[in-house]
């Protein structure tokens, strides 16, 4: 897919959600594993993140679809 193609930028920024979201909440496990630290800040970051990505794919799959044929 090319960066003129309709629909590459949002389909970008939302899989730049879902991975950056994911980053968020691995590197929390990783440091609560090896550090012993208990902060879950950025926790609730990290899902609102993947959870707006989601969002955009969603959204995005929808504005593709036909719309509904009027009944006669």
């Amino acid at each position: 897919m090319k960066s003129t193609e309709p629909g590459f930028w949002g389909y970008f920024w939302a899989y730049l959600l879902i991975c950056a979201g994911t980053v968020v909440i691995l590197s929390e496990i990783v440091e609560w594993a090896w550090f012993g630290t208990n902060k879950k800040l950025s926790l609730g970051g990290g899902l609102i993140a993947i959870w707006l990505g989601i969002m955009f794919l969603s959204l995005m799959k929808k504005s593709k679809q036909e719309p509904p044929k009027p009944v006669v």
